[in-house]
């Protein structure tokens, strides 16, 4: 491998990265505590403040500075009427002409027809997408999303798996059940879904 193959797979430090988050509920905190204790710059947006986060000096900021300034963006939100579509063209206008995109929740917050016109224009140093546009419905291998993005190599593609390890559909077990029995005995439960 020639010096010129080399630069282009040199890093950064995470010291030098602003990572924004999407989303501060179970997956994007402990993603934010995570990352600030790895040394990155961390920014979250999310519909409420969590004081434990910013009193570890996470910043909270509005959605256009997250995207603006963001040089990693993750997204760990719901999919409900607020966010369908939330990175549309214009809103994936706003990111750096280098950032990284991270995708775990589900494929309808981003605009996949906009987020391939971003990559056909060169934009995007890099995409991790575990959700796509029409997966539930057209399944992974067939989907149209998938088969134009995987041309990309700058896109790393999987199908809805970044949960699936032994501990985490344990978990979801135990939730599931504890859920039902708040149901049950209370009348409600913590996880509860409102759209």
């Amino acid at each position: 491998m020639s010096t010129t193959q080399r630069k282009e797979f040199m890093g950064r430090e995470l010291t030098e990265v602003t990572v924004g988050i999407y989303g501060a509920g179970r997956l994007g905190s402990l993603v934010a505590k995570t990352l600030k204790f790895m040394g990155a710059r961390v920014m979250m947006n999310s519909g409420s403040l969590k004081p434990e986060l910013i009193g570890s000096g996470i910043e909270f900021v509005d959605f256009k500075q997250l995207l603006v300034e963001s040089d990693v963006l993750s997204i760990h939100v719901p999919l409900n009427k607020q966010t369908f579509h939330k990175f549309d063209f214009d809103n994936l206008s706003l990111m750096k002409q280098n950032a990284i995109l991270i995708n775990t929740a589900r494929g309808e917050i981003v605009d996949t027809s906009a987020l391939i016109t971003h990559l056909q224009q060169g934009k995007f140093q890099g995409l991790a997408l575990d959700a796509l546009k029409d997966e539930d419905t057209k399944g992974f291998a067939t989907n149209p999303y998938y088969q134009s993005l995987h041309k990309f190599e700058n896109v790393l593609l999987t199908p809805h798996i970044a949960y699936f390890t032994k501990a985490a559909v344990r978990d979801i077990a135990i939730t599931a059940l504890e859920n039902a029995r708040d149901i049950v005995i209370e009348g409600k439960s913590e996880n509860t879904v409102v759209q």
